[in-house]
């Protein structure tokens, strides 16, 4: 069978489904080397994005076609720094293929070409060095008597395979989750080019022989504190942008992978996936930022052991004798949010923060309901903007049946201060077990009544730009009849300084008995206008 864009398709889509079965064991890899436990998961969305990316295209297109629209989609879709490995990999044999008709030769080139990929990986693990660099050996030794297409194909997966053995064996004796997914991406194509899934049952045999090898190791390793959060950025412009970008990110030493092109016009678009503990201090600088979507990824406080699974078996062979580590779930929460000083208190309750949404972001905020397995998300708007996007998702998703397993929710929020709210309520619920899909009308419940009562425990009071002390005063007094024991403020003026010096005297001079004095205060930039909030 030839290699064209029909088989690399069929490639994504039995590596999306390897992937769904597997991403529970490739997640405790992660996790048992000391990553936040979340490798498979990523590959799986990727995989699966991939493939909805050529499934309207003929079968029959050339090689470089696929490439092209997979490569498109791989800028939007990825997931983690797993998910920029995988695109980065196609987008080398993209470069190294060309416009030229796929052979034997050109093959070889564009295989071996997979080695660069690693380039703009910040923090690549040598195993994936060592297994690349073992299966292109293999290809070289060929010499000029090269075998037909999928006999190539073939020979550099199973040499793959046996350096990621080697890569194992030399370094810890851990697998590397991602060298894992790539020996998976690799047997996947294989399986598609000579339609015989033996590549794809001979990796489920190897990854089982070297994860008894570490059945002892149950315990991630301890986080690094400069990855409290993880920041997807897309960035459009120039390549000029895209590398004054990497520039800064380097300058603040940063941890970051990326991936993207320009055209002929010298314009294009990136994606950036930064591990930071400042994610405003990533922002672009320059170009258009298309994208800004920051979350929690402290690991220590959301990794585990999965008490409900006795082991991980794959085409009947098990691959993991003990409880695998796990993230422990809990509600997929989607917070929208036009303000910077808002986006970290959002991330830190466990929501998935995306500044500024536009139109463009439409996919992208429903993927944290693709990554959950209840299929369940809840998007939590801060005004009629974002509130009009939600429900766009919701009409394509839930009415028009586009994805039926999945349920999109929407938070009856209308200002930032009542999102935060219902993000703190609705954030931290731990998914119904065993999770699934059986559990999504539990949680959908179980959402709706917290983000019901976060509403209706809260009432908040606009303050505008010429506010006088008589204006605070009132709101306060307004305020104090619900009787609420913490207040917030959203500080938004010029003089912020002045309106929290009067707000905290109105506080103060209140019966702290009943009121309370308990202030949080949220900076915001001067043209918004500040909110003074009163929760019980």
């Amino acid at each position: 069978m030839s290699l064209d864009s029909g088989v690399l398709a069929r490639s994504f889509r039995i590596a999306a489904d390897e992937m769904t079965k597997l991403a529970p064991f490739i997640d405790d890899l992660d996790g048992v080397g000391g990553g936040d436990c979340d490798t498979g998961t990523n590959a799986r969305v990727t995989f699966e994005a991939l493939a909805h990316s050529l499934s309207g295209f003929p079968e029959d297109d050339p090689l470089s076609v696929g490439l092209d629209v997979a490569l498109q989609a791989g800028v939007r879709a990825s997931l983690g720094h797993c998910g920029i490995l995988i695109v980065s990999i196609l987008q080398s044999w993209r470069v190294a293929l060309g416009e030229q008709e796929l052979t034997p030769i050109r093959l070889r080139r564009m295989l071996v070409a997979t080695a660069s990929a690693s380039s703009t990986i910040n923090g690549h693990t040598a195993a994936f060095d060592a297994m690349i660099a073992e299966a292109s050996s293999e290809l070289m030794g060929l010499g000029d008597t090269l075998p037909e297409i999928p006999e190539e194909l073939s020979a550099f997966c199973a040499a793959a395979q046996f350096g990621l053995v080697e890569a194992t064996g030399a370094s810890t004796g851990t697998i590397d989750a991602g060298a894992a997914v790539v020996a998976l991406m690799l047997s996947a194509l294989d399986a598609a080019c000579r339609d015989d899934l033996g590549m794809l049952e001979s990796l489920a045999a190897m990854l089982a022989e070297l994860a008894g090898q570490t059945a002892s190791r149950v315990r991630p390793g301890a986080p690094a504190p400069d990855r409290a959060f993880t920041v997807d950025v897309i960035l459009q412009g120039t390549q000029d942008d895209c590398e004054a970008h990497c520039r800064h990110l380097d300058a603040l030493n940063a941890r970051y992978s990326w991936i993207g092109q320009s055209d002929l016009f010298g314009l294009g678009e990136w994606r950036f996936h930064i591990d930071t503990a400042a994610p405003l201090s990533v922002r672009p600088h320059r170009g258009r930022t298309l994208r800004f979507h920051v979350a929690d990824a402290r690991p220590d406080e959301t990794i585990g052991i999965d008490t409900l699974a006795d082991g991980v078996t794959h085409r009947g062979i098990r691959l993991l004798e003990r409880q695998p580590i796990r993230r422990v779930e809990r509600a997929a929460v989607v917070a929208c949010t036009r303000i910077p000083g808002m986006v970290e208190d959002l991330a830190l309750c466990g929501a998935h923060v995306f500044l500024d949404p536009q139109l463009e972001d439409l996919e992208a905020l429903v993927q944290p309901a693709r990554c959950a397995s209840s299929g369940v998300e809840l998007i939590v708007p801060s005004d009629r903007d974002c509130l009009a996007l939600a429900q766009r998702i919701s009409v394509s998703y839930e009415r028009l049946g586009a994805e039926p397993e999945l349920s999109v929710l929407i938070a009856s929020s209308h200002n930032e201060l009542e999102a935060l709210a219902v993000s703190r309520a609705c954030a931290p619920l731990f998914v119904p077990q065993p999770g699934g899909r059986q559990v999504a009308p539990r949680l959908c419940a179980l959402v709706e009544e917290n983000a019901q009562s976060a509403l209706l425990a809260q009432h908040s009071r606009p303050i505008e730009a010429d506010w006088q002390v008589e204006d605070i005063s009132r709101a306060v007094q307004e305020l104090i009849s619900y009787a609420p024991s913490r207040w917030a403020l959203l500080a938004g003026s010029e003089d912020s300084g002045t309106l929290i010096a009067v707000l905290r005297q109105l506080l103060d001079g209140l019966n702290l008995e009943v009121s309370g004095a308990d202030l949080e205060v949220i900076d915001a930039s001067p043209q918004v206008h500040s909110l003074v909030q009163a929760l019980s």
